[in-house]
């Protein structure tokens, strides 16, 4: 996707460059160790490119669970035991009802706040990491 957004790219390499005070034409090796969990933390825009793409290109499209008891969904419906049920991480990620008119967009901004910090949404909603 950062290649689909050059704009987007740079400005994540500048997130980059700045958290962890990479020098020009640094060795590799010193900008690896560069690359703290505390710099990583800082990177608030890069966090959000990547869950954009997550969003948009899950790395599981399809997924299904069975159920081993009798359950309820939260909207009332029955699911007995020993049904499969499966759910699209990939529609949803792209779905109006869930992301708004814009779902189709790679659009880092929904994932930060009015100060550029990073704010997560709820499991059941960005579902990149199968919490369902």
């Amino acid at each position: 996707m950062l290649c689909k957004h050059p704009q987007i790219q740079e400005k994540v390499a500048q997130e980059v460059r700045k958290t962890t005070k990479a020098k020009e034409n640094e060795p590799f090796s010193e900008f690896v160790e560069s690359m703290t969990e505390e710099a990583l933390e800082k990177m608030q825009y890069l966090h959000a490119a990547l869950t954009e793409t997550l969003r948009l290109y899950p790395a599981v499209p399809v997924d299904a669970k069975l159920c081993l008891s009798d359950d309820m969904f939260p909207d009332g419906f029955k699911v007995r035991k020993g049904v499969m049920v499966a759910y699209q991480p990939y529609a949803m990620g792209r779905m109006d009802s869930i992301w708004g008119d814009d779902a189709d967009n790679f659009r880092l901004e929904r994932w930060l706040d009015n100060n550029g910090v990073f704010h997560s949404e709820s499991p059941f909603k960005f579902t990149a990491f199968q919490v369902i």
